[in-house]
């Protein structure tokens, strides 16, 4: 991997990095409601749906899975093998993505829909990327299981 493409994922990591904590904190912002700190009144937060508990594992096992793969494709990397390059950026920015996925989903968040519909873009690119690889690795193969998984599950929220 040379220096641009070490500087492409470190500026795609950087890039989800933000959209992900401008997401978190705009939903906390909202669920602290209109009327700021009144003592507890306003609208109460509601429970997590069995579907946002079922997407938030969903993405955790896709995070087990890509954490996995990347580290493969590290160690082909290492030895010169560029084959998995862009398998490695694919599941980098799946993993910045799926990691926000149980905040919002176990806390019912309003802006869930907005990230399922990110996390099925970058579920379906880590998808095809390891798709190539699925035959040879058992680490693209459980990723790219994981991420189709994550992709039925993200369905059901996205925007």
């Amino acid at each position: 991997m040379n220096r641009r493409e070490m500087l492409k994922v470190g500026v795609g990591t950087a890039v989800a990095h933000s959209v992900v904590t401008v997401l978190g904190c705009a939903a906390q912002a909202g669920e602290a409601g209109q009327e700021g700190h009144s003592g507890g009144e306003g609208t109460p937060l509601a429970a997590p749906t069995d579907a946002m508990q079922a997407f938030a594992r969903a993405a955790g096992e896709c995070v087990s899975a890509g954490e996995a793969c990347l580290s493969h494709c590290l160690r082909s990397l290492q030895t010169g093998d560029t084959m998995m390059g862009d398998c490695s950026r694919k599941v980098h920015a799946m993993l910045a993505i799926c990691r926000a996925v149980p905040a919002l989903a176990t806390s019912a968040s309003p802006h869930l829909g907005r990230l399922a519909t990110l996390c099925q873009a970058v579920c379906q690119e880590c998808h095809d990327a390891c798709a190539p690889h699925a035959g040879h690795h058992a680490e693209c193969r459980a990723c790219m299981q994981a991420c189709a998984a994550t992709l039925q599950h993200a369905a059901a929220f996205a925007a």
